[in-house]
């Protein structure tokens, strides 16, 4: 049920006490107006102070004092609850000042006497966090970001705009509309308005500038990153299986509209076991709830260091044109009093917004003791094992490297690579190229993987074996035998 619906529906009951969480408070605060234009709609905030929303609205304030509530947040509850019969009265930034005894008080004191009078007093914010004390008074409404119907009436208004403006313009079809939409859901109708503005030209849209403006304004929220890099499957020599399932994933029926990718995800988890706060169990318990209520899917990609976890995901996306966000929950956190809550929930909301059900997680992690057992079920696409590479695997990540970095494809077959990782791999033939040297010569600045990780790269094919779904091959993950050719080295 959408928040006009929701907001209909507790006005009728004469719920006195609503909090609205809205990337948009003045598309809100019009979307309640609309809804009768009888009903009397103000709102409040500490520098413009008591002012109408809708002409109802003005008449209603003719009979109080204005003067009073201006900058005064206890002197516009104090007004407030003059205000005549029938009255929506909207508090802007309430999640500013809720937290304030005076401006708590003041909020239940108008409980009961707006219940009696049909009136409906509506604390607005980007997200609000309730006192205890207003918990059992308060019902909470989320203003999801605007869906693709809403953001396609926002390009298509725009569009005939420039059309108005330059006769010369050529005539914006269907598919040219739709691509708009995509590049600008995650917005708020305003930045989306924004975005689309910016990006208008004579000849239609400039796509690379819609792009980039939506990348910034979704980069401000909180923990939320775009993916760079053009890497894709061709970037990946080996991790067969995992390719293969991806590929079925997003070849199939239902394709993911989504990608989201967390790094490490067990020391994001780790403060969830010790943070006094409550607030890495808060994100916790919004990711576990976000996941499940949406069907949101995804695996955890576990194993050792080097192997490929993170660029498999970004390759994911890549390949078949998926955008790709990155979540960092750590980044979420704040230092004032329900900052935390809010931006993860904020986080939650833009990727809703923009993968709708349709969202798939890539959770990379080097170890599992401290990721919570609820959170690994919601990754329904199972744990994955990435081994550190076999003989097979290496001589295939080889070519790709020393294609990229122009250095001849035989001057690996001089060097021990037995204890390499994917990573050093790519670390020698940088390293080479960087310093104009043969790869051997370059070798003598690389500490391989497969000695720094060791007690790491034995403890997670311990945990793997025949209980995680191997990256590399069908089936469940089995311990290479020492010495053996299929995937690696003795460790």
């Amino acid at each position: 049920m959408k928040t006009v619906e929701r907001f209909e529906h507790a006005r009728r009951a004469g719920v006195p006490l609503v909090a609205i969480n809205t990337p948009d408070p003045r598309d809100t605060m019009e979307m309640l107006s609309a809804i009768n234009e009888k009903t009397p709609v103000v709102c409040w905030d500490c520098i413009a102070g008591l002012r109408p929303v809708n002409d109802t609205g003005r008449e209603a304030m003719a009979s109080v004092d204005v003067e009073q509530a201006e900058g005064n947040p206890i002197g516009f509850l104090e007004i407030a609850a003059q205000l005549p019969e029938g009255t929506v009265t909207c508090f802007l930034q309430a999640d500013a000042w809720i937290n304030e005894p005076p401006v708590l008080q003041g909020v239940w004191n108008l409980r009961d006497p707006y219940k009696r009078s049909c009136r409906t007093l509506v604390l607005l914010a980007r997200q609000i966090r309730l006192p205890i004390f207003l918990q059992g008074d308060v019902v909470v409404m989320d203003e999801d970001l605007p869906d693709r119907e809403q953001l396609e009436e926002v390009a298509r208004s725009m569009d005939q705009v420039a059309t108005k403006a330059s006769s010369k313009r050529p005539e914006t079809g269907d598919d040219t509309i739709r691509k708009v939409v995509d590049s600008t859901v995650g917005l708020s109708s305003f930045l989306a308005e924004q975005a689309v503005a910016m990006s208008l030209c004579k000849d239609g849209f400039n796509f690379e500038m819609l792009a980039e403006n939506r990348r910034a304004m979704i980069e401000q929220t909180r923990g939320l990153s775009i993916d760079r890099g053009g890497e894709d499957f061709k970037s990946i020599g080996g991790l067969g299986q995992a390719k293969r399932f991806g590929r079925a994933c997003f070849e199939g029926p239902h394709p993911p509209a989504l990608v989201v990718r967390v790094e490490e995800i067990e020391k994001v988890m780790a403060g969830s076991q010790g943070d006094t706060s409550g607030a890495s169990q808060d994100a916790l318990q919004v990711v576990l709830n976000s996941m499940e209520d949406n069907c949101w899917d995804g695996i955890v990609a576990f194993g050792c260091p080097g192997a490929g976890k993170s660029l498999f995901s970004k390759a994911l996306a890549n390949t078949f044109g998926t955008l790709s966000l990155s979540l960092d929950l750590n980044a979420t956190k704040g230092s004032l009093v329900g900052e935390s809550e809010k931006y993860v929930r904020e986080a939650m909301s833009v990727i809703k917004a923009i993968g709708e059900n349709k969202v798939f997680f890539v959770a990379t992690a080097n170890r599992l003791n401290t990721i919570p057992g609820e959170l690994l079920r919601r990754f329904r696409g199972g744990i994955w094992m990435f081994d550190f590479p076999g003989e097979d695997e290496r001589e295939r990540i080889w070519p790709i490297h020393l294609k990229q970095y122009k250095i001849s494809s035989h001057e690996h077959h001089k060097l021990d690579d037995r204890m390499y990782a994917g990573s050093d791999i790519r670390n020698c033939c940088e390293r080479a190229w960087k310093l104009g040297c043969s790869l051997e010569y370059a070798s003598q600045f690389i500490a391989p993987v497969g000695k720094t990780a060791r007690k790491v790269i034995q403890d997670a094919q311990k945990l793997a074996d025949g209980n995680f779904l191997d990256a590399s091959r069908p089936g469940l993950y089995k311990v290479p035998k020492a010495g053996g050719k299929g995937r690696s080295v003795e460790v």
